[in-house]
């Protein structure tokens, strides 16, 4: 079940480099310019040293754009697990929103990194209606926008990211993460305006400044029940008509198993974990009365926070405009979870703990405050029929972790036949801020270091070092055995140590370290003709596995570039630009630290052919997706495309029209035109699709043992932002062995083309 916690977290991307001291970007208009004085929300969180973070929450800063378009944003701290997720941008004209890190670039100017570039899209325009459910107008609904681009996607009634996140991938594969959804939903910052507007006479309504990337609205009109529905990406989208439903309730009393009334218990609509936010308390005579309800049937349910009774689920009727009198209610008795935590070095109680979890396939503990009271304790009430097991967290405000380093503590309770207690115990340990310098043996600060201390069958906390050398850990144990390791920029361990965490002093923490030889990399950069390139990113990596070294510079105007990095590791290097093919690797001798000229190829390949179905006729508006950062080209009448500005690599193409053929093949630029055969596919089915999921997903864990686990999941993120039957177009049609590799090298451009 330890993949359940990695599931319920709230996963953003990470930037690219590890922590920075500063993010920046880059706003582009409609046209493509930089625009000045544009509202900017950078969204983020900073999670410090901890695992899971302790704070969730997405926080947005609200930014502007200089006069060349760019904005800067940092963070407080230097954590290296400060995470951001996107940057939203606000103009006249429309709104824009980032992709993440697949657009990350790095100033050549300055060296800058610019974390994100955000293009404008100009304002959409939707309309609709608003009616009830025999199709009467409602007049004066509001109809307002709640979030930015939404998956509108769906299969079967699920969205196209439900399908990857398989419940039954067996435990014999490591946790996968699934897609970051959340970068692709953000809630409208509250302070900026929001697209709005009011249902006239007719229930119609028309926003004109909707955003083009697709938004999610929200519907609200008294006595009636609220909806949301979603606006796909495009101009001039007509909603489906929203249909309301009028608001009900009901009215009743509550009485304990003798008769006799029960007052001060929570009544309340959902499943008896449901937040208590729309819950009614009984009074002396044990009534109330449930309001604002959506109409059809309910459950209603009851619970005490402070006694033994529950109320088991009841099914009720409601009737839009009426309140339902549903008579009387018996409680009986309930079967109470004990949830304890104590200080792991003394067995003292811990209070204000919050405590979250999970009952079959109902969470509680979100939305609203479960925390243990000052003995440490709380209890949660729990029907004597249930059975299966019940997950509880422990998640303390700061200052605590658990045994094995997270900042959460996580046990899971049977449910047994027998009335016997339940207990859930749980032990975390104090935790202090520590701060110090990082110092090479010539007294020389130390900055932009990775700080590590792990230890055994834990978790370890990472830091970073700032420019002058100095560091803080805001959660480090008081005590235990630790190993403490130091990396540099390019990640070459530079000193590795077992220390005992109680010796730490708590501030002026002197961390000296080993001088380590450097040698100073050269090289330049030029085109197939020998003229320097200015700006190229050059990459320079270690060739040993053991001993990961990586490290990053720019060409100067005149091509050249010096990277520093340690004497010893053999290196490999390539370069990379904008509007160029990527470099083959130099690999360097030992010792060597003249990497010569990196020759980058000129995007000037062709490439031409067309599209024919199993017959031979040809086949038009096909479209025709290329391996690597290139556009998509679409078939004409005669099924001819025609796609410039390649590599002289050979590139992989991949046709489909979507949904029914499929046909691939790899080929090289400047040859003779190629024929791409597409073959007809099943008509797509859910369960099959799913089955076809789950294999696919384990083809590509099991295909190289040596890949990252994140990195194993980002053919599934690709995917998740197509529909899964489509997505399995591209490689159902080819052999089992070969659908895993085809799909780590095409899946992202399917994906980028959708």
């Amino acid at each position: 079940m330890r993949a359940f916690w990695f599931g319920v977290l709230l996963v953003l991307l990470a930037s690219a480099g590890g922590a920075q001291e500063e993010w920046a970007g880059l706003v582009r208009g409609v046209d493509g310019q930089p625009v000045g004085d544009a509202q900017v929300q950078l969204v983020y969180r900073e999670v410090g040293d901890l695992w899971p973070p302790p704070d969730p929450a997405r926080r947005f800063a609200p930014l502007a754009t200089d006069a060349e378009g760019r904005f800067r944003f940092k963070p407080e701290g230097t954590s290296i697990s400060t995470q951001a997720a996107a940057a939203l941008a606000l103009t006249p004209e429309g709104v824009g929103r980032s992709a993440g890190v697949d657009e990350t670039i790095v100033e050549p100017v300055t060296g800058l990194l610019l974390g994100w570039i955000v293009t404008i899209q100009p304002w959409q325009t939707a309309s609709g209606i608003v009616t009830g459910p025999d199709g009467e107008p409602i007049e004066g609904a509001t109809v307002s926008l709640r979030q930015l681009e939404v998956d509108t996607v769906k299969l079967d009634g699920r969205r196209a990211r439900d399908i990857w996140i398989l419940a039954d991938v067996t435990d014999d594969l490591p946790p996968l993460r699934p897609p970051s959804s959340a970068n692709r939903q953000l809630p409208w910052p509250v302070d900026w305006p929001v697209p709005a507007a009011t249902t006239g006479a007719d229930g119609r309504w028309t926003i004109d400044r909707c955003p083009s990337q697709g938004a999610e609205f929200n519907v609200t009109a008294p006595g009636w029940t609220a909806a949301r529905f979603e606006v796909p990406a495009g101009d001039g989208y007509v909603a489906e008509p929203v249909k309301l439903r009028p608001q009900g309730g009901v009215r009743g009393r509550l009485l304990d198993d003798a008769g006799q009334p029960l007052a001060g218990l929570h009544i309340k609509p959902g499943h008896y974990l449901s937040s208590n936010a729309r819950a009614v308390v009984t009074d002396a005579e044990g009534r109330f009365e449930l309001r604002d309800l959506t109409a059809g049937e309910r459950q209603i349910v009851g619970e005490s926070l402070d006694s033994d009774w529950f109320v088991e689920p009841r099914t009720v009727t409601i009737t839009g405009g009426e309140v339902t009198e549903i008579g009387d209610l018996v409680a009986s008795r309930a079967r109470p979870l004990v949830v304890s935590v104590t200080n792991g070095e003394t067995g003292e109680p811990v209070p204000a703990v919050v405590i979250t979890g999970l009952v079959g396939d109902m969470q509680f503990g979100l939305g609203e405050t479960h925390r243990t009271g000052p003995d440490g304790r709380m209890v949660l009430r729990l029907p004597m029929s249930l059975r299966g097991r019940v997950y509880v967290s422990a998640t303390p405000s700061g200052g605590w972790l658990a045994a094995n380093g997270e900042s959460a503590a996580y046990q899971s309770v049977e449910l047994t036949d027998d009335a016997a207690p339940l207990t859930a115990t749980f032990a975390l340990y104090p935790t202090r801020a520590v701060s110090g310098r990082l110092l090479d043996e010539a007294g020389a600060p130390l900055a932009d270091h990775q700080i590590r201390v792990g230890r055994r069958d834990a978790l370890p906390l990472y830091t970073r070092s700032a420019a002058d050398g100095t560091f803080t850990f805001r959660a480090l144990l008081a005590r235990g055995s630790a190993t403490l390791v130091v990396r540099e920029p390019s990640n070459y361990q530079r000193y590795e140590a077992a220390i005992e965490l109680a010796d730490v002093p708590d501030t002026d923490w002197q961390l000296v370290v080993p001088v380590v030889a450097r040698a100073a990399l050269r090289g330049r950069v030029v085109d197939a003709a020998g003229t320097p390139l200015a700006g190229a990113s050059v990459s320079i990596d270690g060739t040993d596995p053991d001993l990961p070294v990586r490290a990053t510079g720019q060409s100067a105007e005149d091509g050249t570039f010096v990277v520093d990095l340690p004497a010893g590791p053999l290196y490999s290097a390539r370069a990379y630009k904008d509007g160029y093919g990527r470099s083959a690797p130099h690999h360097l001798a030992p010792g060597a630290t003249d990497v010569g000229d990196i020759v980058l190829p000129g995007l000037t390949g062709v490439l031409t052919g067309r599209v024919v179905d199993a017959a031979g006729a040809p086949v038009s508006g096909e479209v025709v997706w290329i391996s690597g950062p290139h556009d998509p080209q679409t078939t004409t009448e005669t099924g001819e495309f025609r796609a410039r500005g390649l590599p002289p690599d050979p590139v992989t193409l991949f046709a489909s029209d979507g949904r029914s053929a499929v046909g691939q093949l790899e080929a090289a630029p400047d040859g003779p035109p190629v024929t791409i055969t597409v073959a007809p596919l099943p008509a797509p089915d859910a369960d099959a699709d799913h089955a076809a999921a789950v294999e696919l997903l384990h083809e590509l864990v099991q295909l190289d043992e040596g890949m990252d686990w994140w990195r194993k999941g980002e053919p599934i993120e690709w995917l998740a932002r197509i529909e899964p039957a489509d997505a399995l177009t591209v490689v159902a049609h080819l052999p089992a062995a070969a659908r895993a590799p085809v799909l780590l090298r095409v899946g992202r451009e399917r994906a980028r083309a959708v």
